[in-house]
């Protein structure tokens, strides 16, 4: 929801036809944030303003923990994908390690991040699994 009391803001703007130029109304900002600033942005707003702070941090210690980037992801623009991501760690930040630990491994972020998505065993075309995902639990 649009609710300017939380921060939440929608740029207005107008094109002129005659003009190759955009004029902003009722924001501070000349230009529209981009799409890969807004997991961001909602992380921040929430992680300062949220009534649950002690969750908050907690969420932000696990993610410390379970890192996934965006290098070599090429969908840093994406928000949804990485902000689910982090709701596990909000959901889960008084739970237990397995609840965490199983909902991470099931992440299609983790997936793709530590390239277990795709990965097949020997029995199927007798090529050897990928193990990084495996490994990086170990650690």
């Amino acid at each position: 929801a649009n609710d300017p009391a939380s921060g939440h803001q929608m740029p207005m703007w107008q094109a002129d036809e005659t003009a190759a130029r955009d004029i902003d109304y009722d924001s501070r900002y000349f230009d529209r944030m981009g799409a890969n600033l807004a997991k961001s942005t909602v992380w921040t707003m929430k992680a300062l303003q949220a009534k649950d702070q002690l969750r908050q941090r907690m969420a932000w210690a696990l993610s410390q923990i379970f890192v996934a980037s965006t290098q070599g992801f090429g969908d840093n623009d994406m928000s949804e994908m990485w902000l689910t991501y982090y709701d596990i760690f909000v959901r889960n930040a008084f739970g237990n390690f397995r609840d965490i630990l199983r909902e991470v491994t099931f992440s299609p972020l983790m997936g793709r991040y530590l390239t277990h998505t795709g990965s097949s065993s020997w029995e199927y075309n007798q090529r050897y699994p990928n193990e990084n995902y495996a490994r990086e639990v170990m650690q």
